[in-house]
């Protein structure tokens, strides 16, 4: 895991999680308090490769300060075969996030498979208007045309 700060002038705390097996980690050391008012945003690399139930420390502090940061996962920036669910638990010195779920990108009817029988849910779930996390391949929370060339890289492999 190699932790990185994106702007905290603009309130965002952003950590990219990377690599294999984790023999390599790292966190985002404060010495003083800090304020939880921001968003947190959680990147998945391509390398990163975790189970259900692991659990990453990312940032340590003398106090947090605040009602906890909101969570962004970043779905573009996410592998292009795997998607990650993450709950973050705010300790009174630390933030730790657990991988909560892991999913297949691009696999709308959740067969278990990424295949050409997603294409029409795909296309319905725009026409449509319904969000699915699966579909939803740029991570704006909204299934719509914004998410075809995603889609279409996925199915083709590239």
């Amino acid at each position: 895991m190699t932790p990185v700060t994106s702007s905290f002038g603009s309130s965002v705390v952003a950590v990219n999680l990377d690599g294999f097996g984790f023999s390599q980690s790292g966190t985002l050391n404060f010495t003083n308090s800090i304020g939880t008012n921001g968003t947190l945003k959680i990147i998945a690399g391509d390398n990163f490769d975790a189970d259900v139930g692991d659990e990453f420390q990312i940032i340590t502090t003398s106090g947090l300060n605040g009602p906890g940061f909101p969570i962004e996962n970043d779905a573009m920036a996410q592998s292009l075969t795997q998607g990650f669910e993450f709950d973050v638990i705010y300790e009174a010195t630390s933030v730790t996030i657990v991988v909560e779920e892991i999913y297949l990108r691009g696999d709308v009817n959740t067969d278990g498979f990424l295949s050409l029988l997603d294409v029409a849910p795909f296309v319905d779930l725009i026409t449509n208007g319904v969000s699915q996390r699966e579909a939803d391949l740029n991570g704006d929370g909204v299934v719509n045309l914004l998410d075809v060339s995603d889609f279409v890289t996925l199915l083709t492999g590239g």
